[in-house]
Parts: structure tokens; C-alpha cells; sequence
């Protein structure tokens, strides 16, 4: 069994469920033989305390439960639970595979679209195997998004990651949580999209609720249940995100940055730059560029 020596990477709220995907610090043995790299040999009978979601991105492997085991091809994804015994051999010469680490607990955020008991059917079985474009895109982009620290897309993707999980496992066939929670995902990515097209610029709540016929209240709670923070909040960490890539990927100044992310005083982007990220745009520039 591995030891405990997983820390939260993001933290994200999804409905009336909590989702931490984890990162292992430092990464245990069994963690570095198959995430991101050619699989050379069989990996052992483990388990783990996390669901993970194993993504065979190359070749083909034979996944082995104490009871049974289920031969993978290229884009098979499987979630496993905890604390369930498996192994990984690997059946061709060029191996590899990617994973996503989680567990999820229920919240105390009000929905009316609650989604925890579905996904906690949903995940009972001892393993379940997933194929198809629409995961493996989903899956794909999220693992993507977990190593740029792109945390909205992480909630954006993830939600509709259980959404197919729950769709996927039989668990509803009801579409009013999926059309509700389909809008809201639509919502978002105008939003996300109207912020990214205007970071200069001084947005205002105000203006952003109009745009989707929603009041400043909605889009605030919207914002709470699906990424844990008011909509100031989050418009301060896109800023901040935008600030940062600006500081990996150009020369401008420091002055030039701030201007270029919506803020006109040094001092405030300082200050919030320095919440974000623990350092000095200066400091950042040098450890990172």
C-alpha cells in the first residue's frame, strides 16, 4: 500500500462535491515507472488510498486484479478505487500511460443538481474500464491542464468528466442534471472567454451578468460552487495567470505586465502577485524564464 505522502494540488467544488487531485511529493517508485514514461516492466500488486484514473496513451498491457484482469489497448482508461490490489504488465516492446490521482468527498455547498450520490454509485464496482473519443479528449485535456495549473479548465473538464462517468456507468438517465449543469458550462466558458479577450480592460461583475441574463448573485454562487471563489476572486487569479505567462514568455518589463493584465498601480499587482504565488514578478522571471 502506498504511504501517505500525497498532498492536494487542486482543490476544486463541482455541485455538492469536493474533488482534490493529488500529486505525490516525492513521487513513490510505482508513481514514476508508468506516469508520462515508457512502461519497461511489470508493475507489482499495489493499491492505493485515491481513485486513479489510468489512461494506456501507447502499446497495449494486461491490468490484473487479485479476482480477474481486463488486457488495455491504446486511449483504454480504467478508474480504479481504493484500496483495490492490481497490477500492470506491459504487452508490447513501447508502453506508456499517463494517471490521474483523486479522492472526493461530499460538501456542505447547496445544489440543486446534487451529483455526489450518483457518482458514489457510480464508482462501486472494483475497477471499470472506459473507451470512446469523448473520454479520452476530456482525459487528454485534463492532464493537460494539470501540468499548465490551468485551474478553471481543471473544473471546466473535470465536471464533465464525472458527468460522463456517472452517464457512462448507467447511474442516470435523467438529463436535467446534464442540460443544467451543461448551461452552466456554457456560461462559464463565455465568461472565461469574455475575461481572456479583455484582461486589460476593467471588468465588472455587472457587465459579465448581463452578458448571460444572470444576476451578479448567480454568477458570484456559480463561481463559488464550481470553483471555490467569487467571481473578484477568480478574476484576480486569471489576471495573475496571465501576469505569469507574460513573465515566462517575454521580455516586456515589469511596468508593461501589470498595464497589459488590468492593473494600474504597482503596488496592488505586487501585492496580489505575491498572494498568488508566494514571490516577486522579479522572482518568478528568474526561476521560471
Amino acid at each position: 500500500m502506498d504511504n501517505f505522502n500525497y498532498i492536494s494540488e487542486f482543490k476544486i467544488n463541482i455541485e455538492d462535491i469536493t474533488v482534490e487531485i493529488l500529486c505525490d511529493n516525492p513521487p513513490d517508485e510505482i508513481s514514476k515507472a508508468y506516469r508520462k514514461n515508457a512502461m519497461k516492466k511489470t508493475i507489482p500488486l499495489h493499491n492505493h488510498i485515491y481513485y486513479e484514473i489510468f489512461h494506456l496513451t501507447e502499446g497495449s498491457a494486461s491490468l490484473n486484479f487479485e479476482n480477474t484482469s481486463v488486457t488495455l489497448s491504446k486511449n483504454s482508461i480504467v478508474l480504479v478505487p481504493p484500496m483495490e490490489f492490481h497490477a500492470i504488465k506491459p504487452l508490447a516492446v513501447d508502453v506508456k500511460s499517463e494517471a490521474i490521482d483523486f479522492i472526493f468527498m461530499s460538501n456542505k455547498l447547496k445544489s440543486s443538481f446534487p451529483l455526489y450520490n450518483k457518482l458514489a454509485k457510480a464508482l462501486t464496482s472494483p475497477f471499470s474500464v472506459f473507451e470512446g473519443e469523448k473520454i479520452v479528449d476530456i482525459t487528454q485535456k485534463l492532464h493537460y491542464n494539470i501540468e499548465s495549473g490551468n485551474y478553471s479548465q481543471i473544473s471546466i473538464l473535470f465536471h464533465q468528466l464525472i458527468l460522463l462517468i456517472i452517464e457512462l456507468s448507467g447511474q442516470t438517465k435523467n438529463d436535467s442534471v446534464r442540460n443544467s449543469t451543461d448551461t452552466n458550462m456554457k456560461r462559464l466558458y463565455k465568461i472565461q472567454q469574455y475575461i481572456s479577450r479583455n484582461i486589460t480592460e476593467d471588468i465588472r461583475i455587472e457587465t459579465i451578468a448581463n452578458s448571460v441574463f444572470l444576476s451578479t448573485r448567480q454568477i458570484n454562487r456559480i463561481f463559488k460552487m464550481y470553483f471555490g471563489c467569487s467571481f473578484k476572486e477568480y478574476l484576480v487569479i486569471s489576471r495573475m495567470n496571465a501576469a505569469a505567462e507574460l513573465l515566462r514568455s517575454t521580455d516586456y518589463s515589469i511596468t508593461e505586465i501589470y498595464q497589459k493584465v488590468g492593473y494600474n498601480s504597482a503596488q496592488a499587482f505586487y501585492r496580489a502577485f505575491q498572494n498568488r504565488f508566494s514571490c516577486t514578478p522579479t522572482e518568478y522571471r528568474e526561476k521560471y524564464k
